[in-house]
């Protein structure tokens, strides 16, 4: 029941949401690179917008708090994760 209310639209702040959607993209897409793993897909705002259900608008504020806390970094439509392990315990850490 825990994960049914979590995986619940509205109960999960924005940016777990993108975290764990981009931790799942990025190991299956993954391709190591200098410091991280390097999403080998173009990916822009709107569709990550369509892949979560959610408007353009709350997407980029979600990413640039993952940006801010150094988790990803975002250029040209590339999305690279430093640390999987630290995106990981970013979206499983306590919603409340």
């Amino acid at each position: 029941m825990y994960r049914q209310l979590k995986n619940a639209t509205g109960v999960i702040r924005m940016e777990k949401r993108l975290a764990a959607k981009l931790w799942k993209l990025s190991k299956d897409y993954g391709v190591l690179c200098d410091n991280g793993l390097v999403i080998n897909m173009n990916i822009s705002i709107t569709y990550l917008a369509d892949l979560l259900g959610s408007k353009r608008e709350t997407i980029s504020r979600a990413l640039k708090i993952l940006l801010n806390e150094n988790l990803i970094e975002y250029e040209d439509k590339k999305i690279k994760v430093i640390s999987q392990e630290k995106l990981a315990e970013f979206f499983k850490a306590p919603w409340f």
